[in-house]
């Protein structure tokens, strides 16, 4: 934007202008496109304090911080007001400037369609020009005082108040006032010097004069700015991608859940997974007790069977296996329930329905001519009868 240009906004939201010395009402279609826009406020909607707080260097927290350490001062509940924090005072406070949300609103409002060109709000008193450190400044004019005391203090009012609302404490401070000759406002004058205030040679000058100064200053530096937080001006991306804010939320969400998602079905895998290794480690220690370190399972159960068919030829483990289950056959009674292989014999576990399934085993051995079967231990028992037994291959 090329220029910045002040407008003055009314207790009634109606517009005002500078125009040469004076101010002429404005309707937002008026205003140019191309300027930067600051909004002069009734100073009785926005009220100054200050807080204490450690500094804090994220802005965020620190506008926290300083809602919270407010909280206790204000009679309207926090939710409904917005706080904008200027910078950090010498002696370490924060100024704070307090406005109801429902003002913001209707001040943005009465700008209409130039409310993004909108980048400072300000009330009115702040636009008093501070004569020196340690002087303030008053301007009494119509039914209206402004007052302002050093940068970040000052307050606007009915003008009949604005001795009382001055506080005790600043008799010491010259006020340098400005009024537009009413007879009401040099009454005031009369009551701040019976109150011991000290009051410099006070300047006449016409209202429209007056408030388009006000303009003027508040369109160079604007001493704390009310557009903060969720008002603050929003830049041409900004703008562009509010309609597609929405839509941008729903789908973070939806990437959020298909990451967590796969996220869990990938540790089920990894838990499965890990299982099965116990499982095969499990099972290719029985079948190779000799073997202590076990590195790659596959590899080596192929190294440990080339192992076992070389060292025992045709009587290895594979005939001696395949002599167990031609003699368990298929619809047979007997099941394996696991074997090892030793020094060329094979150690099997079975289970049989009854008592008879022993005799079952053995006649299934009787004409074998690869393989002897020795039963070991024969336990019977309500389930069936557990059978272990040795079978060694037959003398040649």
């Amino acid at each position: 934007m090329s220029e910045s240009q002040a407008i003055l906004v009314d207790a009634h939201g109606q517009l005002y202008a500078a125009q040469g010395d004076g101010l002429v009402p404005a309707e937002p279609a008026d205003l140019p496109t191309d300027a930067s826009l600051t909004l002069v406020v009734p100073g009785e909607d926005v009220l100054l304090s200050s807080v204490d707080i450690p500094p804090v260097r994220q802005a965020t927290r620190r506008r926290q911080a300083v809602r919270f350490a407010l909280e206790d001062r204000l009679a309207q509940p926090i939710d409904e007001l917005h706080i904008a924090i200027g910078p950090r005072t010498p002696g370490g406070e924060f100024p704070a400037a307090i406005a109801a949300h429902d003002c913001m609103e209707a001040w943005l409002a009465a700008i209409g369609e130039r409310a993004p060109q909108v980048v400072a709000i300000v009330p009115d008193y702040l636009c008093l020009s501070l004569p020196h450190e340690g002087e303030a400044a008053l301007y009494l004019g119509g039914d209206r005082a402004l007052v302002r005391i050093g940068p970040f203090r000052g307050f606007s009012c009915e003008l009949s108040l604005a001795p009382a609302l001055l506080r005790r404490g600043d008799e010491d401070i010259p006020l340098h006032v400005a009024t537009d000759g009413s007879e009401a406002a040099e009454q005031v004058i009369t009551r701040l010097r019976d109150r011991g205030f000290t009051v410099e040679g006070a300047t006449t000058a016409v209202p429209a004069t007056n408030a388009a100064s006000l303009l003027h200053a508040a369109s160079i530096r604007p001493p704390i700015n009310l557009l903060q937080d969720i008002y603050a001006p929003r830049s041409a991306s900004d703008e562009w991608l509010q309609p597609l804010r929405p839509g941008l939320i729903m789908l973070s969400l939806w990437v959020v859940l298909l990451l967590g998602g796969q996220a869990l079905e990938y540790r089920e895998l990894a838990r499965e997974q890990a299982q099965m290794r116990a499982f095969a480690e499990e099972q290719f220690r029985a079948a190779f007790p000799d073997v202590n370190n076990v590195n790659n399972l596959r590899l080596q159960a192929e190294n440990e069977i080339r192992q076992l068919r070389a060292r025992q030829g045709t009587a290895g483990l594979f005939p001696l296996l395949q002599a167990t289950a031609d003699a368990v056959g298929p619809a047979s009674a007997l099941s394996i329930e696991s074997f090892q292989f030793r020094n060329g014999e094979l150690f099997v576990n079975l289970r049989g329905d009854s008592v008879q399934s022993v005799e079952v085993l053995r006649s299934g051995f009787a004409d074998n001519r690869v393989a002897r079967l020795e039963i070991e231990s024969a336990d019977a028992g309500n389930d069936g009868v557990q059978i272990r037994a040795r079978i060694s291959p037959a003398a040649s």
